[in-house]
């Protein structure tokens, strides 16, 4: 099973060094089951930059971002697009060219990126630090004297590709619902925001690490029924042996030399993510990447994409879709193997603007453990599995998250 089609036909060029690099200053969680391994509320100032949109007046096709960026004042390290079904961005130290990007972009979506904005580097910004919190302003916007760019939707047949990317033979698929129907899966157990079914995993193919989570949401439970406060963060993780905090000083424990690389992949300098969904409007959750990894043990990548408003989601229609599907383009790191665990969990909106003066990654936070009265983690993949990426690994997590999952051949 590809998780692309026809993936490995797109060659691999040299990266652009254009802007400077980011996910540097990046901040996920650990995860495990049975625990509540959520990070800090957000990153500390050791953060070097901070990641914000300058956005068009009007949306552009990508070719005419690109000459944009050339004019821009400001340390570009990336692009934006909100087409109505599709939303992510691609960076400028990517290891694919704009050209090869826009091919793979083609491939997957059938349609054109709407660019949205520039992604410029600044200097980092402290969601809770209250007297630089009033200082913070959005950048301003770039303005566009051409007519808006409107790309036209994603084509069905893309989205059903996508789907039979992601997922497994039709017999396995059917194990993972039965699964779901045991009773004993669902002993003691009620679902309310969690998909029931997810089809996650990682894939290498050339220079690049591909990470993929497909999400199945059924009636009554939707994401949309959370408070206004929470987000929803989709991670893949991969762990090793290192020990120590990213974000600590001496004579604390620190992490060893290029120790992000010492994975299958790199969570840094992302080539480009996305986050799709065929009901469409999913700009308004607001997606992010989650990069800022200040506060992870020195043992952790985490590979996440996130909602910093939920409830925004778009309503799920039935039929033979994915109700959401996520997608990383990663480097490949110096490993051949690492230990893989999955999970989506809900964090703490509450420190972010909606004007877009703070990056997402850097204000999204904890929540508390306890008051709840539902879950705040949906395992895919729990760590005690011991799975290993060799450097691929692919599952399927059905009945909420309840019952092991099924291994998937990729």
């Amino acid at each position: 099973m590809k998780i692309i089609p026809l993936l490995t036909s797109l060659a691999l060029t040299a990266p652009l060094l254009v802007g400077s690099g980011i996910g540097s200053t990046s901040a996920s969680h650990d995860s495990g089951a049975g625990e509540d391994s959520l990070r800090p509320a957000a990153a500390a100032p050791g953060s070097k930059v901070s990641i914000l949109e300058a956005d068009f007046t009007k949306h552009v096709d990508f070719g005419t971002a690109l000459k944009m960026k050339e004019a821009y004042k400001g340390d570009v390290v990336g692009v934006r697009f909100e087409n109505d079904q599709v939303v992510g961005e691609y960076f400028m130290g990517s290891d694919k060219s704009p050209t090869e990007f826009l091919a793979q972009f083609r491939e997957m979506y059938g349609t054109e990126p709407e660019v949205d904005s520039l992604l410029v580097a600044v200097p980092y910004r402290a969601p809770l630090d209250g007297l630089a919190r009033s200082s913070y302003e959005p950048l301003p916007d770039i303005a566009v004297s051409t007519p808006e760019f409107i790309a036209p939707k994603v084509p069905e047949e893309n989205f059903l590709e996508l789907r039979a990317a992601s997922r497994a033979s039709a017999a396995r698929a059917e194990d993972s619902l039965l699964a779901s129907a045991s009773p004993s899966a669902t002993t003691s157990f009620t679902p309310t925001w969690e998909p029931e079914v997810v089809y996650a995993g990682t894939q290498r193919s050339g220079s690049s690490q591909y990470f993929y989570n497909s999400l199945d949401w059924y009636a009554p439970h939707n994401p949309k029924d959370l408070g206004s406060y929470l987000a929803a963060e989709f991670e893949i993780n991969l762990t090793n042996s290192a020990t120590g905090t990213r974000g600590a000083v001496w004579p604390a424990p620190i992490c060893g030399p290029n120790f992000r690389d010492q994975f299958v992949a790199k969570n840094y300098n992302l080539n480009s993510w996305s986050i799709s969904s065929v009901d469409g409007g999913i700009a308004a959750a607001k997606p992010y990447a989650d990069l800022n990894d200040l506060f992870d043990s020195c043992g952790l990548n985490s590979m996440a994409v996130g909602l910093a408003w939920a409830r925004k989601l778009p309503d799920f229609q039935p039929g033979p879709y994915s109700s959401l599907d996520t997608f990383i383009d990663a480097k490949i790191g110096v490993t051949s193997s690492s230990k893989i665990s999955g999970l989506i969990q809900l964090a703490n909106n509450a420190a972010c603007p909606q004007d877009g003066s703070i990056a997402f990654t850097d204000c999204v936070g904890v929540l508390a453990a306890n008051g709840y009265s539902y879950p705040l983690v949906r395992y895919t993949n729990g760590k005690q599995n011991n799975a290993v990426a060799n450097p691929n690994k692919c599952w399927i997590s059905g009945s909420y998250g309840q019952v092991s999952p099924i291994w998937d051949p990729c």
